[in-house]
């Protein structure tokens, strides 16, 4: 039994794999929302935990004891890659690539210029042709109604033109779209959360400004708040703090780790991978269109692919109790 302030449905049937590698499921005790119940696969309770009272915040961080480090939703938002590929006339620019790229977690890909990193997003969000599948639940992206893919996946491009000179607050608002009427219908609704997505983006001063004057990097926040308004089980980000001053760099991720841990999928490009280091759960190493490996962020993990794909060996920092040691290049 677990015991703690359980405010989020999204608990229900959230699973957890255990020291053991045996996956558990929680479920939330009916009729109340202090307590949730862990399982094992098999629909057994799990009797090692006993009657042990686990924080609700520790379990979700993947510190309770006795449970282990690894939390995730059960399939929820879940991408699956089978032999996804991508070809452009004779040439194959994404090779068949078959993964998991799981909720609750903020998944990186890294890789060189011309890796195949922005055709894996835009075929992730059906943007180019591709053979094979990827789905979310079973379901397959590319087979989607278009309202539905918007409502299931947020994409945000590694450039950021727009078409009209309309307000920041505006152009946010028309991630909203996807939704329909209902969803546009109470203006009062839609000013409140144009203004609460703005805030999390750091650029509620922005929000009257026409989006044609906005420097790059504030065209990005922008572009990103958009994405975020529309709060889908998938967010896709091509290389999201490229033209971010280092404040606004870590600010992202910051708001894009957050989103992940609290369920949903989230993949971005990135080339910084002392950012990767920091924030990622997971890195996707592309090299000429292929997958060489999905690894974690660990120090022996950089080290053993990075001089390879990136031509350099990274130097590490020396790392304290409370800053993480992370990699960088020297001249």
């Amino acid at each position: 039994v677990v015991e703690g302030d359980v405010e989020h449905a999204g608990l229900l049937d959230q699973a957890v794999v255990g020291d053991d590698g045996d996956v558990l499921r929680l479920g939330l005790v009916e009729g109340r929302h202090d307590r949730v119940l862990v399982h094992r696969q098999d629909d057994q309770r799990l009797g090692a935990l006993g009657d042990q009272a686990v924080d609700v915040g520790e379990l979700l961080l993947g510190r309770a004891a006795g449970i282990g480090a690894h939390i995730r939703a059960a399939e929820l938002g879940d991408l699956v890659l089978d032999r996804l590929s991508v070809a452009i006339g004779r040439s194959v620019i994404l090779h068949p690539l078959s993964v998991q790229l799981s909720s609750g977690q903020l998944t990186a890909v890294v890789g060189a210029n011309g890796a195949g990193k922005s055709t894996l997003l835009k075929a992730l969000a059906a943007l180019v042709s591709s053979t094979g599948s990827a789905t979310i639940e079973g379901d397959s992206i590319a087979q989607m109604a278009p309202s539905a893919r918007a409502r299931a996946i947020g994409y945000l491009p590694q450039h950021h033109d727009f078409a009209w000179p309309i307000p920041v607050a505006d152009m946010v608002a028309l991630g909203l779209f996807a939704f329909g009427s209902a969803a546009i219908a109470d203006q009062s609704a839609i000013h409140s959360r144009v203004k609460a997505i703005l805030d999390q983006c750091g650029i509620a001063a922005l929000a009257d400004r026409a989006v044609n004057t906005l420097s790059g990097g504030e065209r990005a926040l922008a572009a990103l708040a958009r994405v975020l308004i529309a709060d889908t089980p998938v967010i896709l980000v091509d290389e999201p703090a490229a033209a971010l001053d280092i404040g606004r760099q870590y600010h992202m991720l910051e708001q894009l780790a957050a989103l992940a841990h609290s369920g949903r999928t989230v993949v971005a490009v990135l080339h910084d991978l002392a950012l990767a280091a920091q924030f990622a759960d997971r890195i996707l190493w592309l090299d000429g269109g292929k997958m060489l490996a999905l690894t974690n962020t660990s120090r022996a993990a950089i080290d053993a692919h990075a001089p390879m794909l990136l031509g350099r060996a990274p130097l590490w920092t020396e790392g304290t109790d409370t800053l993480p040691a992370t990699p960088y290049f020297a001249r």
